[in-house]
């Protein structure tokens, strides 16, 4: 029995190991074995291979794409890129930036799962819509759903807004400000937020009576106008000029206690200039200055390149003088100070001149009473003492009357021992 196995295994004919046993030939386990472990290499020298030369432009986190790639040979890289916008969109992955180098490209992609599109600038790279498709398909569409990305450095046209952005893609957006002079306004949207390379709606600067329309701040001399293929914020304003012979009127009006320059109503020049002087009398001052109802620093007003009716007004208050004194000035406690001095112009008895305290040390100043005596010979008197020792700091006030300007004496000092 044991012959027989070997004779099975090795036999003695000279097949290498492959013997007749009467149904045929039996392999050795032995080559058997040898010959899988070859077929594992081979394979596994053949997967390796296939790894090496295997494309992987594609995968890079930036793909090219110039007027001098292909898209049959093309790998999408700086040496080796494709031709077509198209080609590149498509080999890119979420997160990559597909770079369109200078020139003219035809196209109408899709950006999917999170791609940028990068030109060379916007005065190098300019994608225009397919001649053999539907014009009114957009050069760029944004499924919706898609994370976002980037669009920018190059200019898109045609292709009915040559964007269409279905998601929150993150398309650049610019800022169209369109702003009036004196002499006019701006009809239609004067505030635009626009896409990029999109166009604003139309606006018009419309003179007021009696004006004309000059021109746009950048040049332009069309009173309507229509931005086009934004890709930068704009502010442009129209200036208006007065026509020839239109005049305006410049009222004036003063209150007691001073004057204006003019009086009642001044017609003057469109566009010329005017200067109305405010003047108080002697014992006044000025109290409010308004221009068309809106208050203004107090003095003179100036009005430059007329273009409109205004007004001007003016009041005015007495000039208040107030002093103090005191008599005498180092006292034993228990004893009062007599205060006095000038209150001018003259005011009533018990007008409410307040005599104000702080002892030394403290921050406050209190009020000692709400009111002292006054006189017809423009002066004033109280007598007061503190309760306590010590040095102590007075001055008197007069608080702001429709007529009269408010005043604060000196400070003066007292001590009591």
């Amino acid at each position: 029995m044991s012959q027989e196995r070997d004779r099975t295994l090795i036999g003695p004919c000279k097949c290498r190991g492959v013997v007749s046993n009467g149904k045929g030939p039996v392999v050795s386990s032995r080559r058997v074995a040898l010959r899988r472990s070859l077929v594992l290499l081979t394979f596994a020298l053949f997967v390796v291979t296939f790894s090496a030369v295997a494309p992987i432009a594609a995968r890079a986190a930036t793909v090219y794409v110039s007027r001098g790639g292909s898209d049959t040979v093309g790998r999408g890289t700086v040496g080796s890129p494709f031709e077509t916008v198209a080609k590149g969109v498509a080999a890119a992955k979420s997160g990559d930036t597909v770079h369109v180098g200078p020139g003219d490209f035809f196209c109408e992609a899709t950006l999917t799962a999170g791609i940028s599109l990068q030109g060379a600038g916007s005065s190098l790279t300019t994608l225009t819509a397919h001649g053999n498709v539907d014009p009114f398909n957009p050069v760029i569409r944004v499924p919706s759903g898609e994370p976002g990305g980037t669009i920018s450095g190059l200019t898109i046209t045609g292709g009915n807004g040559g964007i269409d952005c279905r998601s929150a893609y993150a398309v650049n957006t610019y800022a169209l400000t369109y702003t009036a002079g004196s002499g006019g306004t701006i009809s239609g949207t004067a505030s635009q937020t626009v896409n990029y390379n999109a166009s604003g709606t139309a606006v018009t600067a419309v003179p007021n009576i009696g004006y004309h329309f000059v021109g746009w701040s950048d040049g332009g001399l069309d009173a309507v106008r229509q931005d086009m293929n934004v890709t930068a914020n704009h502010t442009i304003s129209a200036t208006f000029e007065v026509n020839a012979g239109t005049t305006f009127t410049i009222t004036g009006s003063a209150g007691t206690g001073g004057s204006l320059s003019i009086s009642g109503a001044t017609v003057v020049k469109g566009g010329s200039n005017l200067t109305v002087i405010v003047t108080p009398d002697a014992g006044y001052e000025i109290a409010s200055v308004t221009v068309d109802g809106v208050a203004k620093p107090l003095g003179s007003v100036t009005f430059a390149n007329i273009a409109a009716n205004h007004t001007v007004s003016a009041t005015f208050v007495l000039t208040t003088k107030l002093t103090i004194n005191a008599n005498p000035t180092t006292l034993k406690l228990g004893v009062s100070a007599h205060f006095f001095g000038v209150i001018a112009p003259n005011m009533p008895d018990r007008t409410p001149i307040r005599l104000m305290v702080r002892k030394s040390g403290q921050l406050n100043w209190t009020n000692v009473v709400p009111y002292v005596r006054t006189y017809s010979a423009q002066r004033w008197s109280f007598y007061y003492h503190p309760n306590t020792r010590g040095t102590y700091y007075f001055k008197v006030q007069f608080a702001a009357t429709a007529t009269h300007l408010g005043a604060t004496s000196r400070t003066i000092r007292l001590v009591w021992k």
